[in-house]
């Protein structure tokens, strides 16, 4: 049986957990980005946010959507089948290269 939730995270939630499963430390998008680390710690506690182009960076960095990350109306989709749980978290789609 699927069964399916709505759980509402704001910006700084959604930014850490994308942070986190891209499996990257605080400093490493601050030196991408060329912001400090603390303000990754202040966007990621929702005291702060990230401009446009930082936004739109951290975007194609973390592999999420632009509008998942700001929305408050966008949440995480919970999945469950049987024991176990998925999140449908606004990650962006990979295309594959058709070439071989």
């Amino acid at each position: 049986m699927i069964k399916k939730d709505e759980v509402s995270i704001t910006f700084g939630e959604k930014l850490k957990s994308a942070r986190k499963r891209a499996g990257l430390t605080q400093e490493q998008p601050a030196e991408q980005l060329l912001v400090s680390r603390q303000a990754i710690t202040k966007w990621e506690s929702d005291k702060g946010m990230p401009d446009i182009e930082n936004l739109k960076q951290l975007s194609k960095r973390l592999d999420v959507r632009i509008d998942y990350l700001l929305d408050k109306s966008i949440t995480d989709k919970k999945f469950s089948i049987g024991n176990f749980s998925f999140v449908d978290c606004g990650i962006l789609p990979r295309l594959e290269n058709s070439k071989k």
